[in-house]
C-alpha cells in the first residue's frame, strides 16, 4: 500500500465518522488542521487527499515544442553570436515570438549554444595564481 492509498483509506474512515481526526493526523504524521482540509476536499471530488487534479499533467503555459526547435534553428542561423536578452527582443520584433529573455536562455543552455555565467568564468581567483606572473607569461 503506498502512502497515497493510505492517506485515501484514513481520509474516507474520517469522513465516515469512524476515525478521530486527531488520530488520523497521528496516523498520517500530519496535523488535525492538514486532516480538516482532506476531508473537505475528500467530499468535495471523488478523489481524496489529491494534491492537484492536474497531477501528472503538463503545464499549461509551457512553450510548445515546435517553438523552441525554431528558437533554436534561428540561433544557430539568423542570430549567430546573439545573447539571450537581445536574441527574446529580435524574436518578438522580426519574428513574432514572445517569450521571455530567461525563457531563451534556458533553451540556448539546454541545447549547449550559449554557456551560463558560471561556465564562461576563465577560473582564475585572485589568490589562485600570481597575476604578475601570469602577465609575465603573456609576452
Amino acid at each position: 500500500m503506498n502512502k497515497q492509498d493510505k492517506r485515501e483509506g484514513i481520509i474516507k474512515l474520517v469522513n465516515a465518522k469512524m476515525l478521530k481526526q486527531s488520530a488520523a493526523a497521528d496516523a498520517l504524521g500530519i496535523t488535525v488542521r492538514q486532516i480538516k482540509r482532506l476531508c473537505r476536499a475528500g467530499r468535495q471530488q471523488s478523489d481524496p487527499g489529491m494534491p492537484s487534479a492536474r497531477r501528472g499533467q503538463p503545464a499549461s503555459n509551457r512553450i510548445p515544442d515546435f517553438v523552441k526547435q525554431k528558437i533554436i534553428h534561428l540561433a544557430q542561423s539568423t542570430y549567430v553570436g546573439f545573447g539571450p536578452t537581445f536574441m527574446a527582443e529580435k524574436l518578438s520584433e522580426r519574428d513574432d515570438i514572445n517569450v521571455s529573455n530567461e525563457s531563451v536562455r534556458k533553451i540556448l543552455i539546454a541545447q549547449d549554444i550559449w554557456k551560463s555565467k558560471t561556465d564562461r568564468k576563465i577560473g582564475l581567483s585572485a589568490n589562485s595564481v600570481d597575476r604578475k606572473s601570469l602577465v609575465a607569461q603573456e609576452l
